[in-house]
């Protein structure tokens, strides 16, 4: 697909100092249009730069809270995704963990069930217990 100079509108962005943003938006005079934020630096630290499609029931959705919190879309989509990977990177620890428990109990690293019901009953009493041991 091929752009003229026409197509093209270059918008600056507020520069706080520690972020120099520019948005350009590419129209495409068939029926999308595509915007691509160009970030140089944040906080002193390079960023990359990313080109995202977004629907109209999360454009809006976004703008909307943009707006609302008197943050950048680009900063929310941020947020967004390292809470994304972060949630992301807990399932995987997890799961680790679970493979973890599973081999242990193929070897036959147990734990006597009522060893571990009388350490739990035995919370908050005077005569508390330790945990069982393997």
């Amino acid at each position: 697909m091929k752009f003229n100079r026409a197509d093209y509108k270059m918008l600056n962005i507020i520069s706080w100092g520690y972020l120099s943003t520019q948005i350009c938006c590419i129209e495409n005079t068939l029926t999308e249009a595509y915007t691509v934020i160009q970030s140089n630096y944040f906080r002193g630290a390079e960023m990359g730069v990313t080109s995202v499609r977004l629907q109209p029931e999360i454009e809006n959705p976004l703008e909307n809270l943009s707006k609302k919190l008197d943050r950048s879309k680009n900063y929310l989509i941020n947020q967004a995704i390292k809470e994304f990977l972060a949630r992301r990177s807990l399932e995987d620890e997890r799961w680790d963990e679970t493979l973890e428990a599973i081999d242990s109990v193929k070897s036959g690293k147990l734990i006597d069930e009522k060893a571990v019901n009388d350490w739990l009953e035995s919370w908050g009493t005077d005569s508390e217990l330790d945990p069982p041991e393997l």
